[in-house]
């Protein structure tokens, strides 16, 4: 069970993640802000701590610092009325859990926070390569609550993008990026999965590039026209979700390596 500290003062809001947390089966207190957050992990430590939605990402992240002097393992949510890709950068950087941006969906912070618990290290889950407003690249792991991370910064990255595209767009982006994983996962548990997210004035583009060498590429390959093996049903399942993402319009675009271990993934905005 996750143990989960909410900071914010009574409201119809912070009632609603509560309610969401104990739904979830997460262990939930609520504290009234910053400085009782920080008493009061000094008497108990936590899973997570969930801050208060009237805050900034700024005010959030100065935050995070004091609470990880006091409670090193601590992770953290986000909530913040709005956020910029300046401040999305900044959690990513500071290796923020989860960052997320009202309106709030508290089933899916419910979520994040029951899944908490089970990772203690999720801190070193996401790596910053390279980042800008308009390029992020990250090398990330190989486990779905990772994916699931990784798609919600970018999801917050890009909110200037009508809901019902990205919505659509993000969707098809974690499944190729779950599909990069799963083979990455087959031939060893420890490999990484490299992402990057362009956005130009015109189109939004994801890039994945699975970590795996030439040589294992090339024996799932084997295996698949084998048909013997269950690496052939995964690296299969990544080329029909290349075919499926076009076929149903939720990219403008995909193009793959010669080996499929490389794909780009474009959507036209404009």
């Amino acid at each position: 069970m996750s143990s989960t500290l909410v900071i914010g003062r009574p409201s119809e809001e912070i009632s609603a993640i509560s309610d969401a947390l104990t739904v979830a089966g997460c262990h939930c207190e609520r504290v009234d802000g910053d400085a009782a957050a920080l008493r009061r992990l000094r008497r108990q430590a936590f899973d997570l701590v969930i801050t208060d939605p009237v805050t900034t990402i700024a005010e959030d992240l100065a935050l995070l610092d004091e609470l990880l002097e006091v409670c090193p393992q601590v992770k953290a949510i986000l909530l913040a009325p709005a956020a910029t890709p300046t401040e999305v950068i900044a959690a990513l950087r500071a290796r923020v859990y989860v960052c997320l941006t009202a309106p709030y969906d508290v089933a899916q912070i419910a979520q994040f926070a029951a899944r908490s618990g089970s990772h203690r290290d999720c801190r070193i889950d996401i790596e910053v390569l390279s980042a800008r407003p308009e390029w992020v690249s990250l090398r990330v792991n190989c486990r779905t609550l990772t994916a699931d991370r990784v798609v919600t910064f970018l999801d917050e990255l890009h909110a200037e993008v009508p809901q019902a595209l990205r919505q659509d767009l993000m969707q098809g982006f974690r499944q190729v990026l779950l599909a990069a994983m799963e083979t990455s996962r087959a031939i060893n548990e420890f490999k990484v999965v490299e992402v990057s997210a362009v956005r130009t004035e015109r189109t939004l583009v994801f890039y994945v590039r699975d970590t795996l060498s030439a040589f294992h590429i090339r024996k799932l390959a084997h295996a698949a026209s084998a048909a013997d093996s269950g690496l052939a049903m995964q690296l299969g399942t990544r080329w029909a979700h290349y075919a499926g993402l076009l076929a149903n319009g939720v990219v403008d675009e995909c193009i793959s390596s010669e080996l499929g271990q490389e794909v780009l993934l474009i959507k036209h905005t404009a």
